[in-house]
């Protein structure tokens, strides 16, 4: 077993988090708070640090555009004065805004640009065709739900017309629980990522059950 102390102080706090999936104990209490207490620590630090070296700095440099930030930062406190809150409703509704149009742009782009890009190729290949026909039918199910329906029950008036809605919206069904089935596989892989590096470290680097890679 390993000899060095941070090793062990480690591997005592994952095995207290992780004694949560027995049942909750005071154990895994402990550890938990020890937890939140280091992440405030480290986000106290981070804080201050960002302050020091994006605001205080630049100023003391002569860069009074930096005025500005810092001053909508300090706004942020005035909600804990009586009489003075509503200033902190400008820092609020600059820091919304610019998370929204950060957040606008970004789903504008990965979710429907780039979805769109993808979808446009050359039908040189069975993946490519596949591709095409997988987008249309899942695209169809949007259509079959919310597409006007006329007073006979077809979609625009044609019957035909909604037979094959009808089928390429049984296909998109099918597609869209694989691609809802690969998309919680992510995540159950994401989790699993974080997971077997513990393990390693449990029993690689604190009892050494698992030898080092060379």
């Amino acid at each position: 077993m390993s000899n060095d102390p941070k090793i062990w102080l480690a591997a005592i706090m994952s095995l207290g988090i992780y004694s949560y999936l027995f049942k909750e104990n005071p154990f895994f209490r402990v550890c938990e708070h020890l937890y939140l207490g280091l992440s405030l620590a480290h986000l106290a630090v981070m804080g201050w640090t960002n302050v020091r070296d994006l605001g205080l700095t630049p100023l003391k440099n002569g860069q009074w555009s930096a005025l500005i930030p810092v001053v909508l930062g300090v706004l942020l406190f005035a909600r804990f004065i009586p009489g003075m809150a509503w200033l902190s409703r400008y820092s609020l509704a600059y820091l919304v805004g610019v998370a929204a149009a950060v957040t606008i742009t970004g789903v504008i782009d990965a979710g429907i640009i780039t979805q769109i890009r993808g979808a446009i190729i050359p039908l040189n290949s069975l993946n490519a065709v596949f591709t095409l026909i997988a987008n249309v039918t899942a695209i169809s199910v949007f259509f079959f739900i919310i597409g006007s329906r006329g007073e006979n029950g077809s979609v625009l008036g044609n019957k035909t017309f909604q037979k094959l809605i009808d089928k390429s919206a049984l296909v998109g069904r099918f597609i869209l629980m694989v691609s809802f089935g690969a998309v919680f596989g992510t995540t159950i892989m994401a989790r699993l990522g974080l997971f077997i590096p513990r393990l390693k470290f449990l029993f690689g680097d604190w009892i050494h059950l698992i030898p080092p890679v060379k």
